[in-house]
């Protein structure tokens, strides 16, 4: 099959690869242009497009869906679309074009979770379950025709790169089968559940920041779906951290300390880092104390460390607050 491929994040790469690696010639990767990132607002390639000049694939760097573009997908004699993590919502004109012919994965089990970001919203709601669907593309985001779902449980100790991996493993396998099939004959869809429909959001920088006041479970949701990036941001004696990676804290915890504040510190020494939150989690499996253990951040301009590292370096002590 002759794959037109649609892709602007990191998400895509992998599944652009393992199509490639499969034989299908991909006549042609579409992707957003080039952004400009960091603090020195360097112009970073795509990495979709970095890719494909890797493979030798043809790209084309999309502003707009305009004539020349239509006439230009028409000569590359694809025969099936292939989005991933594309971003632009297709007018009618493409869908005329490429509609029938088309599949678009997204993780989450559709329609729960369309939009741009499933993977961050699961794990911010404690989901224990979420999904790769496999549909055709349409008039708006996510909401074609099913023709596969594969459900993925969700571990308490998954965050947003462990989650990511798990879905890229078996979600290119998933597609690149597809395509197998698809080459064989057109496969059946099924129209979209009409109940159970929720949208994810764009998150910003202001979503990251946590409010040590909230419950124990929903802190550590938090840190769980922002990851090790863009990771979570807190203060702490005047500096900025980010919080990469935490546990739910229960032997640490001094007795003495269950009436502290939120964001105090309530350990701090080789045992490790443990800071009081608000109210307490709820997570099902077993009653937990309204703490948490942090066991990865870091600091401002810093690379990431441990915490024994980070209360080495910077005289953390029991009674300080982040905040």
């Amino acid at each position: 099959m002759k794959i037109l491929f649609f892709g602007s994040s990191d998400l895509s790469v992998p599944f652009m690869q393992e199509i490639f690696k499969s034989g299908h010639p991909v006549v042609l990767a579409v992707t957003k242009p080039d952004s400009r990132k960091s603090r020195g607002r360097k112009t970073m390639p795509n990495p979709v497009k970095a890719e494909a000049v890797k493979l030798g694939i043809p790209y084309y760097e999309l502003k707009t869906f305009r004539e020349d573009f239509y006439k230009y997908i028409t000569g590359t004699g694809f025969e099936l679309t292939v989005v991933v993590s594309f971003g632009k919502i297709f007018p009618s004109k493409f869908i005329d074009i490429a509609g029938e012919n088309s599949v678009n994965m997204h993780p989450s089990i559709l329609p729960q979770y369309r939009g741009p970001s499933p993977i961050i919203t699961a794990l911010l709601n404690g989901d224990k379950m979420t999904g790769i669907s496999l549909v055709k593309i349409a008039k708006s985001f996510d909401t074609g025709n099913i023709y596969r779902i594969r459900k993925i449980p969700i571990l308490i100790e998954d965050n947003r790169e462990t989650l990511e991996k798990k879905i890229i493993s078996l979600g290119k396998k998933m597609l690149v089968d597809f395509i197998e099939d698809y080459g064989k004959k057109p496969l059946h869809s099924y129209p979209q559940p009409t109940e159970g429909i929720s949208y994810t959001k764009i998150f910003t920088k202001e979503d990251t920041i946590l409010n040590w006041k909230e419950s124990s479970e929903k802190i550590f949701n938090k840190i769980r779906a922002f990851g090790f990036s863009p990771g979570c941001i807190t203060t702490i004696n005047g500096r900025i951290v980010k919080i990469l990676k935490a546990k739910y804290a229960k032997q640490e915890v001094p007795s003495y300390k269950e009436n502290a504040n939120p964001g105090e510190v309530v350990r701090a020494d080789k045992e490790g880092l443990v800071i009081k939150c608000g109210n307490t989690g709820t997570y099902p499996e077993e009653k937990r104390a309204s703490f948490l253990s942090i066991e990865i951040l870091k600091p401002q301009n810093k690379n990431a460390m441990s915490c024994l590292d980070f209360l080495n370096g910077y005289k953390i002590k029991a009674g300080d607050y982040f905040k």
